[in-house]
């Protein structure tokens, strides 16, 4: 299944699949029913969506799906298919002129990723931060940095930061990830997990 990313409306009728059954009819969620898979098969699902006007130059666009089977736990899909570096999402910048006096272009996300299925936040779920670089620049970037503080009331989840380029350091609350270089146009992308600590202050 798919839950379609913000700022983006549906095509109707765009779903598609190599193998199985599609159904739309749930969008904004997008499932497709497979059946069964050898362990050599490969099967390509694609669908379309337009950006939603008025959304800003810069927006970032991401997308994950989430795959499962009677003989495995759902796994979200992975952008660059490195299981190493974690799953990544799609990332894709609406388009729009970069500023030339800063070119460098940071994003950062959270979402419930782990609770106990009520939806709401709560002492010991987790929460997932993703981070975005981007260069929108025309030159390679060189000595990127990044900084970040982990907010007070969660507790980072030891080895969870992992980075599709540079090298992360965290010595809890701080955090600080490092890319030699990020070329032109490139994304990098950086994920954590963090848990609620018990007990919190409602309105925390």
């Amino acid at each position: 299944s798919d839950t379609l990313p913000a700022n983006t409306t549906y095509v109707g009728g765009s779903l598609t699949s190599s193998q199985g059954t599609v159904d739309d009819s749930g969008a904004p969620v997008l499932s497709v029913d497979i059946g069964t898979m050898n362990d050599t098969d490969t099967v390509t699902i694609t669908f379309r969506v337009t950006v939603d006007a008025g959304t800003p130059a810069g927006t970032v666009i991401s997308n994950q799906g989430s795959v499962d089977s009677d003989q495995t736990v759902p796994e979200p899909t992975d952008a660059d298919g490195e299981d190493a570096n974690g799953d990544q999402p799609t990332d894709i910048p609406v388009g729009g002129q970069p500023d030339l006096n800063n070119p460098l272009y940071a994003e950062k996300r959270v979402e419930l990723w782990l609770d106990d299925g009520n939806g709401v936040v709560n002492p010991n779920d987790t929460l997932r931060y993703t981070l975005v670089l981007n260069n929108r620049g025309s030159e390679t970037l060189t000595g990127v940095s990044l900084t970040d503080t982990i907010p007070a009331g969660l507790s980072y989840v030891a080895a969870s930061a992992l980075a599709s380029l540079g090298t992360v350091n965290v010595t809890a609350p701080a955090l600080s990830w490092t890319i030699a270089s990020l070329p032109a146009g490139g994304f990098a992308t950086l994920v954590f997990d963090v848990t609620v600590v018990d007990p919190l202050y409602d309105g925390s």
